[in-house]
C-alpha cells in the first residue's frame, strides 16, 4: 500500500540575518519584516507534526485560523453572547469535531521571545459528534492549543500555513499544480513585503 508523505521547506527569506549579525538569541523584530521567520533558532523544514500546533488536526487548524486571526485583532461575533469566544466545527463531511476559539486579555503586555502580546488566543476542543469518534486525529474534549503569534518558533507562521494548505492538500492527494516538477511544488507566503518562499516536496513510500 502506498503512503504519500511531505515536507515543507523554507527556502528563501530576504530578511533573515546570519546568526553572527544577531545581537541576542531572539533578534529584535523591529529590524525584520517577518517576525515568524527571524531567528537563528527557527525551524527550516516542517512536516505534518510540526507545521502547526502539535496534536491539532491540520484541517481543523485551517478552519480555525480566520477566527483566531480576527479575534487577535479585536473582532467579536454577533451570534455569540460572549465577545471573547467563537464556536465552530471542523470540515469533516460526517461527524464533526466542535471547537472554540477563545481570547484571553492579559493584564499587562507580555514579551515572549521578542514578541509583545496583550492577548492570547486558544483553540479548544469542546465536543465530538458520535460519528467523529473514529477520527484519525484522535482529538479529545478539553484539549487546547495556543495560537502562534510569532513566539512559537517551532511552528510555521499560521498565515503562511493557511495560504499553503490548499496546495498541500492537492499535492498530497495525488494531484499536482502546473508548477509542480519532480515532486516539488513552490509556494509563497501571502505577505507582499516579506517574500518568503516555501518548497513542498512529496514522496511515495510503501507500507
Amino acid at each position: 500500500m502506498e503512503k504519500e508523505t511531505f515536507k515543507i521547506r523554507h527556502i528563501y527569506n530576504e530578511n533573515k540575518k546570519d546568526s553572527k549579525d544577531s545581537e541576542n538569541r531572539y533578534e529584535s523584530i523591529d529590524c525584520q519584516t517577518c517576525k515568524y521567520f527571524r531567528s537563528k533558532d527557527m525551524v527550516e523544514v516542517f512536516d505534518i507534526t510540526t507545521m502547526g500546533p502539535k496534536g491539532l488536526c491540520p484541517d481543523l487548524n485551517h478552519s480555525a485560523y480566520p477566527y483566531a486571526l480576527a479575534m487577535l485583532y479585536g473582532a467579536s461575533f454577533d451570534f455569540e453572547n460572549n465577545a471573547d469566544v467563537v464556536n465552530a466545527q471542523c470540515p469533516a463531511p460526517e461527524g464533526n469535531v466542535h471547537f472554540q476559539v477563545r481570547r484571553v486579555k492579559l493584564p499587562k503586555v507580555e514579551i515572549s521571545k521578542g514578541v509583545k502580546k496583550n492577548v492570547k488566543i486558544f483553540i479548544g476542543i469542546t465536543s465530538i459528534d458520535k460519528k467523529a469518534e473514529g477520527c484519525c486525529c484522535s482529538q479529545k474534549v478539553g484539549e487546547e492549543y495556543e495560537f502562534n503569534q510569532g513566539d512559537l518558533l517551532e511552528q510555521m507562521c499560521p498565515a503562511a500555513l493557511y495560504n499553503i494548505y490548499p496546495t498541500l492538500k492537492a499535492v498530497t492527494g495525488h494531484g499536482k499544480e502546473r508548477w509542480t516538477k519532480d515532486g516539488k511544488t513552490f509556494v509563497q507566503c501571502p505577505d507582499n513585503f516579506s517574500k518568503l518562499k516555501f518548497e513542498i516536496e512529496t514522496k511515495k513510500t510503501h507500507r
